[in-house]
């Protein structure tokens, strides 16, 4: 993000939608793993020691790390105005059916 003062300022992105991955976002400000260590929140949740929870977690945290790697701003903004379209036309489509009735 980058910051404008003044009347006209505002915030925008630094830099386009398309390059920005929804993994940068959560990660900034935060540690290295993005989405925590141990499901139950035990220290010493491992590969050598795991949890009851761990191997079903590893791999559910694998597959959501992935996605989150590979989604971007604008991912989630087409998907956001479709549904937006979508509820739109919904709604017309359902003012018509009424006004027939």
């Amino acid at each position: 993000m980058r910051s404008f003062k003044g009347v006209h300022g505002g915030y925008e992105l630094a830099r386009p939608a398309e390059t920005i991955y929804v993994s940068e976002i959560l990660l900034a400000g935060r540690e290295e793993q993005q989405m925590g260590g141990c499901i139950l929140g035990l220290e010493s949740c491992n590969d050598q020691q795991p949890c009851p929870l761990h191997a079903y977690w590893k791999d559910l945290r694998a597959q959501v790390e992935s996605r989150l790697q590979s989604a971007t701003l604008a991912d989630l903004a087409g998907k956001s105005k479709r549904r937006r379209q979508k509820r739109s036309e919904r709604k017309n489509m359902s003012a018509k059916a009424a006004s027939v009735s």
